[in-house]
């Protein structure tokens, strides 16, 4: 019988270091008797996910990491059995396959084949062939993974849905190796910019996906940002001459704006729909009727800085009023109308809160000074419980009836 799919839940960037490690050590460690120990270091340092890596190494089974390493203990004693059987040393990979094809019947009909030959299929199956990236088969699984640990943590979990402006014209005028050339070069700016833990993958065509665990929507946004603006401030060389690009995108954030996996890609790629339609080399966010914030005066000194590629600056503004949709302050730069800027606000006595945002509205009050309008983004709900209570404080003191106006709890 075939064992049915049980997810290793480990990050994709942990997964491929570990797997590799597990050859290296099948390859050094086969013909001598040190294996076993050498599995167990890795499990210290690695926990039983390690024996999950191997067994799908070795027999392409999926196992849970308990139950991985159940196995493994398991294994070890019919090694041992086996070898006072024979007389003789047994090669553990033997046990292996004889402890699970006889024993638990998780296997039928195993074919043996070169490890090494085997893990170069799989790659190429698990990776697209241009970029190097992660593949859209791939991509799916993981995703549903993903979604599950986000749920059973209850952590967030951000998607940034790419596309390539205008990437026919580039086919059209340069030519098919141009295009090609672009992708790998979009590709490589996706892995120089994800985190570790994140995954990189290209969907189809010119559309590229960057998904990012445990990520709120604000930290999604400068990411993605920063990615925007570096494909906008430089070219790709091919044949001598240098092709600019431009890239829009669509962000979607679980559980803010979906609660299962097809919602958060179907909205992010909505989001992506409206980038494209507003005028591209834009990041849009899925549309939601906004509420009602209650807004209070905040005329206090804040730091404020545009996101860009290169990193955020932070100076010196004042700030005039302040709700949980947004904040309206003054400065002596002009920013530009849908400009991405992050704001850094003292409420508490400790660390100021941070949070993003576009520009929606500037007006010009004098020479060299102005007011700016901006509308946040969609904060984790820690930030958003501390921007609320200070704000409902607020009110309290000022306005002492106002919370029992609005229905709110004492």
């Amino acid at each position: 019988m075939t064992a049915p799919l049980k997810p290793i839940f480990l990050p994709e960037a942990l997964v491929n270091p570990l797997r590799e490690h597990i050859l290296q050590l099948l390859g050094s460690h086969a013909a001598e008797g040190n294996f076993p120990a050498a599995m167990e270091q890795l499990a210290e340092k690695h926990g039983p996910h390690a024996f999950s890596v191997l067994f799908n190494v070795l027999t392409s089974l999926d196992l849970a990491a308990d139950e991985a390493e159940k196995h493994w203990h398991a294994i070890l004693q019919h090694h041992a059995r086996l070898q006072d059987d024979c007389n003789t040393a047994f090669p553990l990979r033997l046990a292996i396959f004889s402890y699970f094809c006889t024993i638990v019947k998780l296997l039928d009909n195993p074919r043996l084949v070169d490890v090494r030959n085997y893990e170069q299929t799989v790659r190429h199956s698990r990776n697209d062939h241009l970029t190097g990236l992660l593949n859209r088969r791939l991509f799916e699984e993981i995703f549903t993974r993903e979604i599950s640990r986000a749920v059973r943590h209850g952590t967030d979990l951000a998607l940034l849905f790419f596309d390539i402006d205008n990437f026919k014209k580039v086919n059209d005028t340069f030519g098919h190796p141009a295009g090609d050339a672009v992708l790998r070069w979009f590709a490589g700016i996706l892995e120089k910019n994800k985190r570790g833990e994140d995954i990189a993958v290209r969907y189809g065509g010119e559309e590229f996906i960057l998904l990012l665990p445990q990520t709120s929507k604000t930290s999604a946004l400068i990411i993605g940002e920063r990615i925007r603006n570096e494909v906008q401030k430089n070219s790709v060389e091919v044949a001598g001459k240098q092709i600019g690009i431009t890239v829009s995108c669509g962000l979607a954030v679980y559980p803010y704006d979906a609660t299962a996996a097809d919602n958060l890609l179907e909205n992010a790629d909505k989001a992506l729909y409206r980038a494209k339609n507003v005028g591209k080399n834009i990041i849009c966010m899925i549309s939601r009727n906004m509420r009602r914030y209650v807004r209070i005066a905040y005329q206090q000194d804040i730091l404020i800085g545009e996101i860009l590629s290169s990193g955020t600056t932070l100076t010196n503004a004042r700030a005039k009023n302040l709700s949980g949709n947004g904040l309206l302050f003054e400065d002596s730069r002009a920013y530009a109308v849908d400009a991405t800027l992050q704001a850094a606000l003292s409420i508490e006595q400790n660390e100021p809160i941070l949070l993003a945002g576009k520009v929606v509205h500037i007006h010009k009050i004098r020479a060299q000074q102005y007011e700016i309008g901006l509308s946040f983004h969609e904060t984790d709900p820690a930030t958003r419980l501390k921007l609320t209570a200070y704000i409902m404080g607020r009110m309290e003191a000022d306005h002492p009836s106002c919370t029992k106006l609005l229905g709110i709890p004492e």
